[in-house]
C-alpha cells in the first residue's frame, strides 16, 4: 500500500512537472527581429512588369555591428548578355548599434551569386566584369585584379578562389594582398578554399 502511495506522488509529481514545462514554452514570446529594413527604397525589386527579375543580394556581416547589404539585380528583357555586372548595384552598410544606415555607395557587381564576401578585419572583396576589388568598411575599394567568377571565400576569410566560369583557370588568392598563391587549370574539380589548405 505504501509503495503504491508512493508510485502515484511520482506520477502526480511527474504529471505536474510536464504541465508546467508545457505552460511555460506556451508563453514563450515569439521572436522578434531587432533590427528591420524595407530595402524597396534602395532598389530591391519586387516586380518588372511581367519581365523575368534575377535577384542576387548578399547580405554579410563585417563586424558584429555592421552588416553589408549589396542590393544586386537586373531585368531581362528580349536578347541579354548572360555575363553582366549591370546595372550598377548598392552596397549599404547599417550599424546595429545605432539601428541606422551608415554609408552607401554605387558599383557595378557581377550579376552573379556571391559576388560580395567579407574576408576579415572589416573588410570584403567584391567581383565585377572586369576584376576583383578589395574593399573596407568604409566602402572605398582599392587594390583590384583582373579576374573572373566565381568567387568563394575560406572559412575565416583570409583565403579566396576565383575563376572557373567560361573554362578560366581557377586562382587561389590572399585575401589581404590578392597575391596569387596557386592555381588549377579548367576541368580539374572545383577548388573550394580552406584557411590552411584547398579542396
Amino acid at each position: 500500500m505504501n509503495r503504491l502511495h508512493i508510485g502515484l506522488r511520482a506520477v502526480i509529481s511527474l504529471l505536474a512537472c510536464v504541465s508546467i514545462l508545457v505552460v511555460a514554452k506556451a508563453k514563450d514570446p515569439e521572436p522578434k527581429p531587432f533590427f528591420r529594413q524595407d530595402l524597396r527604397r534602395f532598389g530591391f525589386p519586387i516586380t518588372a512588369n511581367g519581365q523575368v527579375i534575377a535577384n542576387y543580394t548578399d547580405v554579410n556581416f563585417l563586424s558584429d555591428q555592421l552588416i553589408l547589404v549589396s542590393v544586386n539585380s537586373r531585368v531581362f528583357g528580349p536578347v541579354e548578355k548572360s555575363n553582366s555586372d549591370q546595372p550598377a548595384s548598392k552596397l549599404l552598410l547599417f550599424d546595429l548599434s545605432q539601428n541606422t544606415l551608415t554609408n552607401r555607395v554605387e558599383m557595378p557587381i557581377e550579376k552573379y551569386g556571391d559576388s560580395v564576401r567579407a574576408t576579415h578585419g572589416g573588410n570584403f572583396v567584391l567581383l565585377n566584369e572586369s576584376s576583383i576589388h578589395l574593399c573596407s568598411r568604409d566602402l572605398h575599394c582599392g587594390l583590384t585584379i583582373a579576374a573572373t567568377g566565381p568567387l568563394f571565400i575560406s572559412p575565416r576569410g583570409t583565403r579566396l578562389v576565383v575563376g572557373g566560369n567560361g573554362q578560366t583557370e581557377q586562382r587561389l588568392l590572399n585575401a589581404d594582398s590578392l597575391e596569387q598563391l596557386d592555381h588549377f587549370t579548367w576541368g580539374q574539380a572545383e577548388v573550394v578554399p580552406g584557411d590552411n589548405g584547398v579542396f
